[in-house]
């Protein structure tokens, strides 16, 4: 049997000229050490200006707004307390029980789906 043709053309690919600067070829230690120190202060600047965002938000609103769920902040939608963990989650996080009809979070409540709709129930209702 016979060796394959080759599928590409006989002449070679065309050659690029790469542009080469001086940040990469000067790698050295001394050098890397500054960008080093520059993106630590950077990255620290960033996360104190993040944290002090944040603080502030939290102190004019006098409640913390965020659902524990989906961590969605949110001005206008209310929050309401899992009476199993007492975390605040939005009214499109927190399911019904069926059984004592209280509010809990996902991670409370278990659903089933044994009925054509799915029904939440509260880890205590769902152990007995």
């Amino acid at each position: 049997m016979s060796k394959r043709e080759y599928p590409f053309n006989s002449c070679s690919p065309l050659q690029l000229k790469t542009h080469v600067e001086n940040k990469h070829v000067n790698n050295n230690e001394a050098n890397m050490q500054q960008i080093y120190a520059k993106t630590q202060s950077m990255l620290k600047a960033g996360a104190k200006a993040q944290n002090q965002n944040t603080q502030g938000n939290n102190c004019s609103t006098g409640s913390s707004s965020i659902c524990k769920n989906c961590k969605k902040r949110s001005e206008t939608v209310m929050l309401a307390k899992c009476s199993f963990c007492d975390k605040k989650v939005c009214v499109y996080c927190f399911n019904v029980c069926c059984k004592c009809e209280q509010n809990f979070c996902p991670l409370c409540s278990v659903l089933s789906y044994e009925d054509r709709e799915g029904k939440a129930y509260c880890l205590s209702c769902c152990a007995s």
